[in-house]
């Protein structure tokens, strides 16, 4: 996780920010700033943008928030692996076969357990979240 400011004393917040991205560093990044937001931060690849002042509350929330969305883009790449073996394994076994299968029968509870944590661990209806959550799939 990092917290960059758009306005730092020797390297900007935008730079280190593209350096980041560009060595292919997976880690959540808010830029906290006193540069009001304009059309220029549209293709910066931020996961936050919170403009100064910042109090100890906006910080807290927006650390966790990040730590969040860390969580839930690894588990929805386990997920995928997951769902991805299973699918593989349908295609080329016969079913009935897969059903008296203990592995297998373990694999698709364990796909079913990690589909509930996802949907549990994330509200479609703030549309930031869904902008975060699309992201993820760009990633």
């Amino acid at each position: 996780m990092a917290l960059l400011d758009r306005k730092m004393p020797v390297l900007g917040g935008e730079t280190v920010l593209e350096t980041i991205r560009d060595r292919g560093h997976d880690c959540r990044v808010a830029m906290m700033t006193a540069v009001a937001p304009d059309y220029d931060i549209i293709d910066m690849e931020f996961d936050e943008y919170v403009t100064k002042p910042v109090d100890g509350e906006t910080l807290r929330e927006t650390v966790t928030s990040l730590h969040s969305r860390a969580e839930y883009a690894d588990r929805l790449t386990h997920y995928y692996s997951l769902v991805t073996t299973h699918a593989s394994l349908v295609a080329e076994r016969p079913r009935d076969k897969l059903r008296r299968n203990e592995e297998f029968v373990s694999l698709e509870f364990e796909i079913e357990t990690v589909r509930r944590a996802l949907d549990d661990s994330v509200d479609l209806g703030d549309h930031r979240e869904f902008q975060h959550v699309l992201r993820e799939f760009r990633q």
